[in-house]
């Protein structure tokens, strides 16, 4: 027996259980019960005693509150909603009717969900002819005892209490229902069923083909999400903010306790007693003594080995895991909040950012797609982690065999692609850019223009890169071991080394980054000088504009070409990271397993059609068709996170 709310009408409430109980037992297991009010008495003298109670405690509006909040659930599950609380009184029915369910021409009867009188989902039809009976093993839970998992899930989960008896198929227009109930027609020749209701003058059906679970098929409103989700750390709440939601969350717990209780008081949903949950297990050892001395190994195995080895890799696990979070702060961090991060600035950084962050959601994730066939979970949130998970699996695996391949041939030919590097280094940074910058310094292509600027700012130019010239010449001889790192990096994925030699681009062409801004600098200031000095100053700065401009777009241009590879880097970088190539195999092999969205087809509508006496058999009816809306590929790969990387990585394109 359950306890009671108030522990003084204890004694009250276990001799009306008693009563019912016996009741019962006379009535349904043994066959001569009667329908007497035997226990109308007890009940009323427990319900009084535990109004008193708890009206003393001054918690009786608590109740009011909790029976308020779950109003909507409890009439639902009483199936007495009235006009006010169930929208839907306007004449329309709507119903929800799988289209691949068997179409049989005998009776049966309608199982689903009643979200309002007029508004039904259908579950299943059962081959049945009494749905009174049906209706009852429905509340008392009997009727899906066998399931693998407590049926209790699945009501929680789509937010009912139990399902119901929605109606009835194939029935003589004799046969007595209830007026709520729905008369459906089927049968091999009927594509939708003919669906009458007594409360609905017009129908709407919406034909639906179930998923299949075992398949791993779902419906979803929005397309699924292949990026691993983002960091958030809370924020700390002021001192009234924190006092406020402490109260609120108590207050909501204390709702949640009261309605539970409230549950827990009908006798069909009663919690059962200790002995009664130790009887299965008790019968079961009783029917299944048999493989003694592998079960004792096996629970030797499990009780003292396996926790020492669960222990130990759990040790691990958490030592990387500390470690990894440890370089994510790192590479996260802003010494002010407009200032960039490390990984803002170096593509390598990021790179080790995606794999830490990968690291971390691995084991996480695994350990949920683990547990998600123990429970009724909802297929819309496993199956999408499920996707996510081996998608990033299977780019990582790739990368990996990528980076092998790359980091072999890489290392077998340091040498020749260090010789080549720096050839190419000293022919276009630094020949080239002196032979344009003394062609400035002239007239070029015919432009005159102020020698005295073009001579100072072509010296200056011409000596920083023969500086750097010497810079190179030194670095030469370290080239190829700089190589055989970057393609020994390679066997940690081919990303990595993109990304390593996204950066030494970046620091050997550094100089060109520097006269870019110079010359930026010197134009902005000239223009702005422009707008504020007086006519006399402003014909003599006018003559020295064209000048800075040359030099300007000189640089600006070499410094789009910079900017040019780096963001072909980033843009083979954020694939190998981002690709959905697991989505877009699934995409081919089976559409169901990746839904983009929903979609409405309107099908043939069927006129309202009367008897020959008049009176009205068949309301009007519409149908509509629902059906999983088809995902592109190249909306796959269009809405996939390599776009969102790519946006991330242009903001560090210009530090």
């Amino acid at each position: 027996m359950s306890a009671s709310l108030a522990p003084e009408c204890n004694e009250v409430k276990e001799r009306y259980d008693t009563c019912f109980l016996k009741w019962y037992s006379d009535k349904y297991l043994r066959g001569n019960g009667t329908d007497s009010n035997e226990c109308s008495a007890l009940f009323k003298e427990y319900r009084k005693c535990l109004e008193v109670a708890l009206k003393s405690r001054g918690i009786d509006k608590l109740l009011d509150e909790a029976r308020e909040d779950n109003k909507d659930n409890d009439n639902s599950y009483m199936g007495r909603k009235s006009s006010a609380a169930m929208p839907g009184y306007d004449g329309l029915m709507r119903i929800f009717w799988p289209a691949d369910i068997a179409r049989s021409e005998f009776p049966g009867v309608i199982v689903g969900w009643r979200n309002s009188e007029l508004d039904v989902f259908v579950v299943a039809v059962l081959d049945v002819a009494d749905a009174q009976n049906v209706e009852y093993h429905l509340k008392v839970g009997t009727l899906l005892r066998n399931s693998s998992h407590a049926v209790n899930r699945v009501y929680e989960l789509c937010g009912h209490l139990s399902m119901h008896v929605l109606g009835v198929t194939n029935a003589p227009e004799t046969a007595s229902v209830d007026p709520s109930w729905v008369r459906a027609t089927t049968g091999p020749s009927y594509p939708v069923p003919v669906i009458r209701c007594d409360h609905a003058s017009n129908v709407q059906i919406i034909m639906f083909k179930r998923p299949q679970p075992l398949r791993m098929q779902y419906m979803s409103l929005n397309p699924i999400a292949l990026d691993l989700e983002e960091r958030h750390f809370d924020m700390p709440l002021s001192g009234i903010e924190a006092v406020n939601e402490q109260h609120e969350r108590e207050r909501r717990e204390e709702k949640q306790r009261l309605a539970e209780k409230l549950k827990q008081h009908s006798i069909v949903r009663r919690i059962l007693s200790p002995k009664e949950k130790t009887l299965p297990r008790v019968v079961e050892s009783a029917n299944t003594v048999k493989d003694a001395a592998m079960s004792w190994f096996w629970r030797l195995f499990l009780f003292y080995v396996f926790p020492v080895i669960q222990r130990f890799f759990s040790l691990i696990l958490l030592g990387h895991r500390i470690t990894a979070e440890l370089l994510l702060r790192v590479l996260e961090f802003r010494a002010r909040p407009h200032h960039a991060a490390l990984k803002d600035l170096s593509a390598t950084a990021q790179q080790v950012e995606i794999r830490l962050q990968q690291f971390c959601y691995w084991p996480t994730q695994h350990m949920k797609l683990r547990q998600r066939k123990s429970d009724w979970a909802s297929v819309t949130t496993s199956h999408p982690d499920y996707i996510r998970f081996f998608n990033s699996l299977w780019l990582v695996a790739n990368d990996v065999i990528i980076g092998i391949a790359m980091g072999s041939y890489i290392i077998e030919h340091a040498e020749w692609v260090g010789e080549q590097i720096g050839v190419i280094l000293r022919t276009y940074t630094v020949e080239a850019l002196q032979t344009s910058i003394t062609w400035l310094m002239g007239w070029p292509a015919g432009l005159k223009l102020n020698n005295e600027l073009a001579a100072f700012l072509g010296d200056l130019f011409l000596w920083v890169i023969d500086y750097w010239s010497g810079f190179i010449d030194l670095l030469q001889p370290a080239l190829p071991h700089i190589i055989w790192f970057i393609g020994f990096s390679s066997f940690g994925g081919a990303s990595l080394p993109l990304a390593m030699l996204s950066d030494l681009l970046s620091a050997l062409t550094i100089h060109i980054y520097s006269f870019y801004l110079a010359s930026a600098r010197i134009f902005n200031w000239q223009l702005s000088i422009l707008l504020l000095v007086g006519t006399i100053i402003f014909t003599l700065l006018i003559f020295l504009l064209p000048t800075v401009i040359v030099f300007y777009l000189n640089f600006a241009i070499a410094r789009m070409i910079i900017i040019s590879l780096k963001a072909a880097f980033d843009t083979l970088l954020s694939c190998l990271n981002h690709f959905p190539l697991f989505a877009i195999m699934l995409r081919i092999k089976d559409p169901s397993r990746l839904p983009g969205g929903v979609r409405f087809e309107l099908g043939k509508s069927h006129p309202v059609v009367r008897a020959p006496s008049g009176s009205l058999n068949r309301p009007p009816t519409s149908v509509i068709h629902l059906k999983t809306a088809t995902f592109l590929i190249r909306t796959l790969i269009i809405t996939s996170s390599c776009h969102q990387m790519l946006a991330i990585r242009t903001v560090r394109l210009t530090y």
